[in-house]
């Protein structure tokens, strides 16, 4: 512009130089796999469409309740410093032998299709971690109501839906185990457990499970946690959850945040025994950034924009900043 580069150029100059200056790592590098998967699922999206009430005011009632339950965990956990695989339930590798360091979330994925009932069954069965909340498995492929007392996945539940009720566009959830109060939206589903342990309650009826099953385990709370929070934009007790309920998973993490950031996230590239970590301040507010202990060392700055490293286990962002670090 004017015969001078904007500034949007000067940046890119500078990106296109970092890529350059590290071409082997840039082109051998794969994103670092956190071991958790929001998983959303087509026939859900498919019914959730078909059976739309002409009219409906609620998120939870309009098309788009199901991918928004989905996104909100992501974001959720993007902000605690987790990149999660979204994927579709299609994609998810359901073949290995052991799911010790995974983690599935489905929320409110109204269909669960009888080819899966199976598969989420040998998942924990294997070891693996899976929360559910929504009215997931409302459905199955075909639009039939499976939550009866035939209800396919009742022992990796463990329990029964006993109704659900229209609560409020928000209303309060306590949860004894974690000690920590949600914010759900629209339905409550109350719970006959079976073999599943009372976790959280509404109205003095029980709304939430934790069941063993194999070597794994479920957490079932059949309310719109994640929209409500998606709603609220407001992530913080959504956090708390994940953070007590999978601390295992999140203390195997290379790297991580030691809080919950509203509006950071950080993106991890692995080549070899090197990272990158990408980190991004999309808030209106500075961050100062603690990580988790870890064993990363000799941080290289590669890019800086209105953020810096204080030392190794602290960077600084202020607003819109971004930072890009190399660790060996």
């Amino acid at each position: 512009f004017q015969n001078q580069p904007s500034d949007r150029m000067l940046a890119a100059s500078q990106v296109c130089k970092v890529i350059a200056d590290h071409q082997e790592f840039f082109n051998n590098s794969v994103v670092l796999d956190s071991g958790f998967s929001i998983l959303y699922i087509r026939e859900a999206m498919w019914i959730e469409k078909a059976l739309q009430i002409e009219g409906a005011s609620f998120e939870g009632r309009q098309v788009g309740g199901v991918m928004k339950s989905a996104l909100a965990y992501f974001e959720a956990l993007s902000e605690m410093g987790i990149h999660a695989n979204l994927k579709e339930i299609s994609e998810y590798d359901f073949d290995k032998a052991d799911y010790s360091s995974e983690v599935i979330i489905l929320s409110h994925q109204i269909s669960v299709p009888s080819i899966y009932w199976e598969q989420l069954s040998r998942f924990v069965e294997r070891g693996g971690k899976l929360l559910v909340d929504g009215l997931t498995a409302y459905y199955d492929e075909n639009a039939y109501f499976i939550m009866g007392s035939g209800f396919p996945l009742k022992d990796v539940f463990g329990g029964l839906v006993k109704e659900f009720k229209m609560v409020d566009d928000l209303y309060d959830v306590k949860l004894n185990d974690p000690d920590i109060t949600l914010k759900a939206h629209l339905w409550a589903g109350s719970l006959i457990p079976d073999k599943g342990q009372a976790m959280a309650y509404f109205d003095d009826q029980v709304i939430g499970l934790r069941n063993d099953f194999g070597s794994g385990s479920v957490i079932w709370m059949p309310a719109l946690f994640g929209l409500a929070a998606r709603n609220t934009a407001d992530y913080s007790q959504l956090a708390k959850l994940l953070e007590t309920e999978f601390s295992d998973q999140i203390n195997g993490l290379s790297i991580v945040f030691r809080d919950h950031h509203p509006g950071v996230l950080m993106k991890v590239l692995k080549y070899g025994e090197q990272l990158i970590t990408v980190l991004v301040n999309k808030s209106k507010l500075e961050h100062e950034i603690a990580f988790r202990v870890h064993i990363l060392t000799n941080p290289e700055v590669l890019f800086s924009a209105n953020a810096k490293i204080i030392n190794a286990q602290n960077v600084l962002l202020d607003a819109e900043g971004m930072l890009v670090i190399m660790w060996n």
